[in-house]
């Protein structure tokens, strides 16, 4: 495992050396005709303006419905109704999420990636906020992509999203110490299941910044069933154990990250004790000696 500090370094690096893969590069085929914002209205005709507004009313209304299939698993029909949408107007994301979950769950993971992409990267025509540097979205896309063999392209997509895990949303989401280290991937040379686990650790901390612990403990649970010895799985959940402060399993975890992390998880553990101690006026015992288990 290797791991550095200067994880933003690494994924420009990772990003400049795939070959072939930017978010700004992929240019989705058949892109729907953009309708016009209202601040575009100056000069149209009440007539031309009231048309737009039911073409939007009726996307709207068909996103709706395509909403209301999802809840209630009618997956296809999902589909059907989001493309009408999208294809009335294509200026909102949440068709595109929509028909990315439906897919999902039909598993048509192919045409997923494709809404992704439109989702995500420029083409001509599109004229609504991006996704391209959300985490939340970019984090499931990049899974994907590893899942469907699109090696170099998961890689790329996972870096670019850790740049928008920065150290002070992090802070703010667990209040502690905070270990500013990442992964770094060839994108020439696959390894799916650490991958897999490293990502699930990068969405635990998206779930963080939402404040949906379960979630994060759920994700990072998942990592460790993958990769037995990840220092950051272990190192997080032992920060996400604030509730059981000294408790065997917090010092366990940091037993556990400190054992299979090299010197920089090594000090995050170190610091993040003394923080505790610091915080809560107890006297924590050497993080060597607490580790009664091993994976």
């Amino acid at each position: 495992m290797k791991i550095t500090s200067d994880w933003a370094g690494i994924s420009l690096m990772l990003l400049i050396l795939s070959p072939g893969i930017s978010l700004a590069q992929q240019t989705p085929e058949n892109a729907v005709t953009v309708i016009s914002t209202p601040e575009a209205n100056i000069g149209r005709t009440e007539e031309e303006i009231a048309k737009i507004k039911a073409i939007r009313a009726s996307a709207e209304k068909a996103k709706e419905q395509g909403q209301a299939y999802l809840k209630a698993g009618k997956y296809q029909e999902a589909v059907v109704a989001f493309q009408e949408s999208l294809a009335l107007v294509h200026t909102s994301s949440r068709p595109y999420l929509g028909l990315i979950e439906a897919y999902r769950e039909l598993k048509q993971f192919d045409k997923a990636i494709e809404t992704y992409r439109k989702l995500l990267y420029p083409w001509e025509g599109k004229n609504f906020a991006s996704h391209e540097n959300n985490p939340y979205v970019l984090l499931p896309f990049a899974q994907l992509l590893n899942q469907r063999n699109k090696w170099a392209e998961a890689v790329s997509v996972y870096n670019h999203a850790l740049n928008f895990l920065d150290e002070k949303s992090e802070r703010r989401a667990l209040s502690t110490y905070n270990l500013p280290v990442w992964q770094a991937f060839s994108p020439t040379m696959p390894e799916k299941r650490r991958f897999e686990a490293a990502v699930r650790v990068a969405q635990a901390l998206v779930h963080c910044r939402r404040g949906e612990e379960e979630q994060a403990l759920s994700e990072l649970q998942r990592a460790l069933e993958l990769q037995p010895r990840d220092a950051y799985a272990h190192y997080y959940i032992a920060r996400l154990l604030k509730h059981k402060v000294g408790s065997d399993a917090m010092l366990r975890h940091f037993a556990l990250a400190e054992r299979y992390g090299d010197a920089a998880v090594r000090q995050a553990v170190s610091e993040a004790i003394a923080l505790l101690h610091y915080m809560y006026q107890e006297q924590y015992p050497e993080v060597k000696r607490t580790a009664r288990l091993d994976p």
